[in-house]
C-alpha cells in the first residue's frame, strides 16, 4: 500500500465491479453501473475523483484522503460496487492497535454528488474482542461490502488539466525580501541571499467579505548555525471589498538561528519560525505565530506576534466561551518570583483586555510552588484559581494541590471547575493538507516533482532548448483536488509566466 498522499492521474482504464472473496487492486479507473447511474472513480493527488453519468446528465465530486507516514498509520480507498443505486466507497485507517472501517455511500440522486455515512467498523488487533459495527444494524450489510471491496491504484502520479498564460503576483509573494523587527518595533525589509524562488499558498480562508491567503515563501531547506536569512517568509494577503493588503510576518532579528539547550531533557530549536491560519472570528480570522495567538481583522495594519497588547500566550490558551484567553500564573522557581496573575482576554478586534484577579495567596515563603488564574467555566465573569505547593519532581517531592472560587469577595475551596476548562483552539478544520510539489527545469521541458511521485508530470515543452526558472508558486488544493501552480522561467533570456493546474 503507497502512502495516502501519493496520487494518482493515469491514462483511463476501465474495469466492470465483480465480488471477490477479499479486495483485490483495481486498475486506475474504475467503472461501477449502478441502476440509473454509472459512476466512473479514479485516484488522483490526495483523493478520489467520482463521476456519476445518466445519458448526457454528468455529475462530479472530489473525496479527500489524506494518511500521515504510513511507519505508524496507514489507509486505503476501496470500492464495493453498488448499494441502493448509491456507489459504496470503503476507507480503511491502521495504526498499530487498532483499525478503523468507514463506509460512506455516494448518493447521486439529489443536484449534486453527496456523500452519505453507512457505517463504520472499529476493530482492536491487541486483543481478542468482537469487531464493533455502528450502527449494530448495519452489520450484516456492511460485511459483505467490505468482503467484496477492491482497492483503487494509488499509484503516485500527477498530470496536467489546463494550463494558460499568466502575470507575475506582488513582488513581495515571489521576491527574496525577509522582514524583521527594527527600532520601536518598525518592520525593515532585508534581501535574501537565496536563489530558491518557491513560494507556497498554505491555505485559504474566508471570513465574511474577507479572504485571507496565508504564503510561504522558502528561502533554504533549513536554518543554519550561521544563516544570514530564515529559511522562509510568511506573509499574509488579505482581500476586502477595498482591495488587497499584504502582511508579512516578521522575525526577531537573528531569531532563526538553531538553539540547542538542556532542561530536564534534551531539547532542540530549528529557529524556525510556524505560522497557522485558524478560523474566523466574523470578519476576522486568528492566526497563530510565533506560539502566540492573534487576530487578523480587515484593518488590522501590522501583524507583530510578540506585542502583549494584540496577542496571547497558544501555549497557556483556554476558551470563556466567546473569547480565548491566556491564564494568568505566579511561579516562585526555587525562590525567584516570576509571571503575572492577569488574565489577558484576546478580543474579537484584535485587543487584549487584562483582569487582575484577586489577592489569593502569598508564595514568597513557599519555593517551588505557583498559582493559576482561569476564567470560571460555569460563568466567564468569575476568577478560579489553582495552587500548588512544594512542588519538585526531580527530587521527588510530594505537593500539595488545592482549587478556589472567587464568591462574594473571597476564595473559597473548589474542586468541581478544574475538568471543566475548555481548550477547544480555533483549528481550522477544513484545511486539508496535501502532497508537496515543486516546479523543476529539465532539458527542453518544466516539470512537477515531488518526493511522493514515482514519474514527473510535464506541464511545459521547450524544444530544443533549455529553460531556466526564476520562481514558482504552488496553491492549495481546491475542492476538485486541482492545484493551480504559477511559474517564470526564461529560455534565451526572455521571460514567460504561465499557470498550470495539475491533479
Amino acid at each position: 500500500m503507497k502512502h495516502s498522499l501519493l496520487g494518482a492521474f493515469f491514462a483511463l482504464a476501465t474495469v466492470v465491479f465483480a465480488s471477490s472473496a477479499a479486495p483485490v487492486k483495481a486498475a486506475t479507473m474504475v467503472t461501477t453501473p449502478c441502476g440509473e447511474y454509472t459512476f466512473e472513480t479514479q485516484y488522483i493527488i490526495d483523493g478520489l475523483e467520482i463521476r456519476a453519468t445518466k445519458g448526457t446528465m454528468v455529475k462530479k465530486t472530489f473525496i479527500y484522503h489524506y494518511g500521515a507516514d504510513p511507519s505508524v498509520y496507514s489507509s486505503s480507498v476501496s470500492l464495493a460496487g453498488c448499494q441502493d443505486g448509491k456507489l459504496a466507497v470503503v476507507t480503511m485507517s491502521s495504526s498499530k492497535y487498532s483499525v478503523l472501517t468507514t463506509i460512506n455511500l455516494i448518493n447521486p440522486f439529489g443536484q449534486s454528488l453527496v456523500q452519505e455515512e453507512f457505517a463504520t467498523v472499529g476493530k482492536n488487533t491487541a486483543a481478542q474482542v468482537p469487531d464493533v459495527y455502528t450502527p449494530a444494524t448495519a452489520e450484516t450489510t456492511a460485511r459483505t461490502l467490505i468482503e467484496r471491496s477492491v482497492v483503487l491504484d494509488e499509484s503516485p502520479r500527477a498530470a496536467l488539466v489546463a494550463k494558460a498564460r499568466a502575470i507575475a503576483p506582488q513582488d513581495i509573494l515571489i521576491d527574496r525580501s525577509f522582514y524583521v523587527f527594527g527600532k520601536d518595533n518598525a518592520l525593515v525589509k532585508r534581501t535574501a541571499n537565496s536563489y530558491w524562488g518557491t513560494t507556497i499558498e498554505d491555505s485559504v480562508t474566508t471570513c465574511g467579505d474577507t479572504t485571507y491567503r496565508v504564503y510561504e515563501k522558502q528561502f533554504a531547506e533549513r536554518n543554519t548555525a550561521t544563516s544570514t536569512f530564515p529559511m522562509g517568509q510568511y506573509v499574509v494577503m488579505r482581500t476586502t471589498p477595498k482591495g488587497t493588503t499584504y502582511l508579512p510576518i516578521a522575525y526577531t532579528d537573528k531569531s532563526w538561528l538553531p538553539t540547542s539547550y538542556v532542561e530536564g531533557r534534551s531539547s532542540y530549536s530549528d529557529g524556525s519560525l510556524s505560522v497557522a491560519a485558524m478560523r474566523c472570528v466574523g470578519n476576522g480570522m486568528y492566526i497563530s505565530a510565533g506560539m502566540r495567538l492573534m487576530v487578523v481583522t480587515p484593518t488590522t495594519a501590522k501583524l507583530d506576534y510578540r506585542d502583549t497588547k494584540k496577542s496571547i500566550d497558544f501555549i497557556d490558551t483556554y476558551f470563556d466561551g466567546q473569547n480565548y484567553y491566556e491564564s494568568g500564573k505566579v511561579n516562585n522557581n526555587r525562590g525567584v518570583i516570576t509571571g503575572s496573575s492577569s488574565i489577558k482576554t484576546l478580543r474579537n478586534d484584535g485587543t487584549v483586555f487584562e483582569t487582575k484577579p484577586a489577592y489569593l495567596r502569598d508564595i514568597t515563603k513557599t519555593p517551588d510552588s505557583w498559582i493559576t488564574f482561569y476564567k470560571s467555566p460555569f460563568k466567564r465573569e468569575d476568577i478560579v484559581a489553582y495552587l500548588v505547593t512544594g512542588a519538585r519532581p526531580d527530587l521527588g517531592r510530594e505537593y500539595a494541590q488545592e482549587s478556589f472560587s472567587y464568591r462574594n469577595g473571597a476564595y473559597v475551596k473548589d474542586d468541581e471547575w478544574g475538568l471543566k476548562l475548555v481548550r477547544d483552539l480555533p483549528w481550522n478544520k477544513s484545511k486539508k493538507e496535501s502532497t508537496p510539489l515543486y516546479v523543476k527545469a529539465e532539458p527542453g521541458m518544466i516539470v512537477v516533482k515531488s518526493f511522493w511521485l514515482d514519474k514527473p508530470a510535464l506541464i511545459h515543452q521547450t524544444p530544443g532548448k533549455s529553460p531556466v526558472i526564476q520562481w514558482f508558486t504552488v496553491g492549495v488544493m481546491k475542492a476538485d483536488g486541482s492545484r493551480d501552480i504559477t511559474y517564470a522561467f526564461t529560455v534565451d533570456g526572455v521571460r514567460q509566466i504561465w499557470k498550470a493546474t495539475v491533479k
